[in-house]
């Protein structure tokens, strides 16, 4: 998957060029498909004589050093105004589990990783339900949605 939204980029122009490359669709396919950092790699590495060079992060002149600029967006689209707040989500230190207990019928439960990535997403016909020690220790956002559909609760997990 990696190769399918791979960038290239063009012969440099100057001895010190500052690239900026778009690296969204390659950050989704991380998201989707697993995340394995990032390669720099030439086209033709059997010629020898061509080369680019890039700073690293320990380059005296920070000016220098490569950064990524995250834009993130939340990738559901709610609004703030649907959220109830009839919904209580605890924490179980002794077993490790979740339990959200709802005074409405939940209808789903979604846990999506820091990188917008879909965890676990379950169907759910109760007004609780319990999530056991299924995940690794990470920051997750929680959401929950009601059996019509309207989402009932948001609340960042930290495991």
């Amino acid at each position: 998957y990696a190769l399918l939204n791979s960038v290239v980029l063009n012969p440099s122009t100057s001895n010190y060029q500052n690239y900026q490359v778009n690296v969204t669709n390659l950050i989704n396919d991380m998201r989707q498909y697993g995340n394995y950092g990032f390669m720099l790699k030439m086209q033709d590495e059997v010629n020898y004589y061509l080369s680019m060079l890039f700073s690293s992060s320990d380059n005296s002149n920070s000016g220098l050093c490569p950064t990524l600029n995250v834009v993130y967006s939340n990738p559901t689209g709610l609004t703030k105004n649907v959220i109830n707040k009839s919904v209580n989500v605890i924490m179980n230190s002794i077993d490790n589990s979740i339990k959200i207990v709802s005074d409405k019928n939940i209808g789903k439960v979604v846990l999506f990783d820091m990188f917008g990535k879909t965890i676990l997403s379950k169907t759910v016909n109760a007004n609780e339900y319990a999530i056991l020690n299924e995940f690794q220790n990470r920051l997750y956002l929680l959401q929950v949605w009601d059996t019509e559909n309207h989402h009932i609760h948001s609340q960042k997990i930290i495991k």
